[in-house]
């Protein structure tokens, strides 16, 4: 059995582009959100900011991984209790 490798990139980096109002799924597939010039000077906004980024970026990647260990698990006909076997 494989073992998995899970890594997560932080960036914060000044914009002009306008505040969201939540996290945006981006085209490259990651999560974003846009702050204010306030918001992003202040830590516990910013922390605030991160933290709601996170939540859906991690439901994405999750959703993503156990698709494909489902569409693995039946192309070559495996369950939890081992190989379906036909009869």
């Amino acid at each position: 059995m494989p073992n998995y490798n899970i890594q997560i990139k932080v960036e914060i980096s000044k914009t002009e582009n306008e505040t969201t109002a939540g996290p945006k799924k981006q085209s490259d597939g990651s999560f974003g959100i846009i702050i204010s010039g306030d918001q992003g000077q202040s830590i516990d906004e910013c922390e605030k900011s991160l933290l709601s980024t996170n939540y859906p970026a991690i439901r994405d990647a999750l959703s993503h991984h156990l698709s494909q260990l489902s569409e693995e698990k039946a192309r070559h006909g495996w369950n939890s209790y081992g190989v379906v076997k036909k009869t």
